[in-house]
């Protein structure tokens, strides 16, 4: 059964992982969705590049508006991204590289369970109709289609978009959660898949654990690095 709820005795403060993406799994990644730069503006700027220019340190539980901030001594050049990561939808291209994973870690790809956040305007009857599950602090549009369908309705502009927020398969071999607040999604799955999605040069994505923070407030190291100068 999937679960959301606490990750962990002794998390006392901030949002942790398990509270956004379900419990259970063996493993669990992060997958940073890219800034944009270029002449263009639609170039993938990865969040190492951003803190590479900005003086600051990579690791799992980095935020956007820490890692963006340059630290004394840097960020004396152009700043590398001219667009902020998305916040709350998955950039099409993340979207259809971790389905090309995730379709080989499942029985039942023909079968995907989606909830689409019910707070966002731009959508279609397909999702204004739709039944409604609710979770801590938010209402969801509940609809079910195969999962090339899902990683293709947001990559041609179709009837997901700005979804999907919460997905997995009919046999639950994996659950992605895309929280309508944050500049990332998370995997939840076996070791193999998220090994997978890991070692994909195509998405910027690093392991994590259910109990680690995800919130605005959780890079303390970064923030710790400010205070030492």
């Amino acid at each position: 059964m999937l679960r959301i709820g606490r990750a962990a005795a002794g998390i006392s403060y901030g949002i942790p992982v398990g509270a956004v993406v379900p419990l259970g799994f063996e493993a669990y990644v992060r997958v940073f969705h890219p800034a944009e730069g270029g002449e263009d503006g639609g170039e993938p700027i990865f969040w190492s590049e951003v803190a590479e220019w900005a003086g600051r340190r990579v690791h799992p539980l980095m935020q956007w508006e820490a890692i963006s901030r340059p630290a004394p001594g840097f960020g004396a050049g152009p700043k590398p991204w001219k667009e902020d990561p998305p916040v709350g939808r998955c950039p099409d291209d993340t979207l259809a590289a971790l389905a090309e994973h995730l379709e080989r870690f499942t029985e039942t790809p023909e079968t995907t369970w989606v909830c689409v956040w019910d707070g966002f305007t731009s959508v279609g009857p397909l999702i204004r109709h739709a039944p409604r599950v609710r979770l801590p602090g938010r209402t969801y549009a509940l609809l079910r289609a195969p999962l090339d369908v899902v990683a293709e309705g947001i990559v041609r502009g179709g009837v997901w978009t700005p979804g999907p927020n919460l997905w997995w398969p009919d046999d639950r071999a994996w659950c992605v959660a895309t929280e309508v607040d944050f500049r990332w999604t998370f995997v939840a799955g076996s070791r193999g898949l998220i090994a997978s999605i890991a070692g994909d040069t195509r998405l910027e994505a690093l392991e994590t654990r259910p109990e680690h923070r995800c919130d605005v407030g959780s890079d303390m190291i970064n923030v710790l690095n400010d205070e030492s100068h």
